[in-house]
């Protein structure tokens, strides 16, 4: 059976989670997006920003998984596909990304906690999640 990379950077960070959603999936590590920022519209967001970087999880992913994904993710209504190549293992990786409707605010506190556990699961920088929810709580108070 063929499997799939796919980059995590929300709730899909959390192992537990991910065991639940999608039990035939494999932590691989970590990847760095460039060029991307996180970002909170309520869940997890990426936007392109010049410059920037988010520390991601990657997974092996089945084509069943990647249903559930989907299904978990609201696709594509809620978030669309993109995909990058992870030039290290010669492969292409899947990621989400919200669609444009959506503006920025920030997290409830146990999706937030649910993400921590996730960039604990993964030793991910927990600075690109504190300036995350910070931006989202500052545009929340200037709009």
């Amino acid at each position: 059976m063929k499997k799939e990379l796919y980059i995590a950077y929300g709730a899909n960070t959390n192992k537990q989670a991910m065991k639940i959603r999608c039990p035939k999936a494999t932590p691989m590590g970590t990847f760095t997006l460039k060029n991307f920022a996180l970002c909170f519209s309520g869940v997890a967001n990426i936007k392109e920003s010049l410059g920037s970087k988010v520390v991601c999880s990657l997974w092996e992913i089945t084509k069943e998984c990647e249903r559930q994904l989907d299904i978990f993710e609201g696709f594509p209504s809620l978030y669309i596909k993109k995909y990058i190549k992870v030039e290290h293992l010669n492969r292409t990786a899947m990621f989400y990304i919200m669609a444009d409707k959506y503006k920025d605010h920030p997290p409830s506190q146990s999706y937030l906690r649910l993400i921590e556990s996730g960039y604990h699961d993964f030793n991910l920088p927990m600075y690109q999640l504190d300036r995350a929810v910070g931006n989202s709580l500052m545009k929340t108070v200037h709009d």
